[in-house]
């Protein structure tokens, strides 16, 4: 735990994702996705244990990621909302008994899908929470449609009488040269776009996607998000992209 320390030395917060299965536990042909109350408590164990590891203290602790899509080898027969529910009810009820401080956030779900999102909140999937949370990717498209996501959200927060905080736990544009990627200047441009609105609607935190690109690949998206380059750049070992400076003077300017 340095380097959480570290961290409230710098008066910076944590989020931790909660992620993924145990094949040890539930049914193996799952790969440890907890779909039964066996595989739930366990899930819900080792989140207590997490918990007691990394502290309460400006500390948020997302359950899984991206359920909605199947990450963390989620079959296509789970991946109703319901069943991330049933998770995050065993977790959030197990934890809270021992550490009632705790902010547990979720449904870390990939872009906004309404749908899937009306279903979480019908299924009570609200009751469990401390923030809701998602990841209102638009790439190639600029930062237009995350107010629309954003009004959406706290549309459905509304219309069950909670009142819990909007957390943005991923969001980031792909540089490089696939049919998918935006220019490094249009990176730096949208992701300050989109943290200026976000700030301004009121969202308690949110992450860029990502820090440090994967990889040289220009074709690979996943290899692109970062904004600085990575190590074995020919220009240099991470050597800041457009939106680095971007972000970091808006950064700078609020802080201020």
């Amino acid at each position: 735990t340095d380097y959480t320390s570290a961290l409230s030395a710098k008066n910076l917060d944590l989020l931790l994702v909660l992620s993924y299965g145990n094949k040890l536990y539930g049914n193996p042909a799952y790969g440890g996705v907890p779909h039964n109350l066996a595989s739930r408590k366990a899930f819900a164990d080792y989140a207590v244990a997490a918990v007691q590891e990394f502290g309460t203290d400006d500390t948020t602790y997302e359950v899984w990621n991206e359920w909605n899509i199947g990450s963390g080898a989620v079959p296509g027969e789970l991946r109703f909302a319901r069943y991330y529910v049933d998770l995050l009810k065993a977790v959030t009820e197990t934890v809270k008994a021992e550490f009632p401080d705790a902010v547990i956030a979720g449904p870390v779900a990939a872009g906004y899908p309404a749908d899937w999102m009306q279903e979480f909140a019908d299924a009570g999937g609200l009751d469990y929470l401390d923030a809701l949370t998602f990841h209102p990717y638009s790439y190639p498209d600029d930062a237009a449609p995350l107010q629309r996501d954003l009004d959406n959200a706290k549309a459905l927060i509304a219309s069950k009488g909670k009142d819990i905080p909007i957390i943005i736990s991923e969001l980031g544009w792909p540089t490089g040269n696939s049919g998918r990627s935006s220019t490094e200047r249009n990176q730096g441009d949208y992701l300050t776009q989109s943290v200026a609105l976000a700030l301004a609607e009121g969202v308690r935190n949110y992450t860029v996607y990502s820090f440090i690109d994967e990889g040289m690949i220009e074709s690979d998206i996943e290899q692109k998000f970062g904004v600085l380059r990575p190590s074995t750049d020919p220009r240099g070992a991470y050597t800041p992209k457009p939106g680095y400076v971007s972000v970091g003077t808006l950064a700078r300017a609020i802080d201020e």
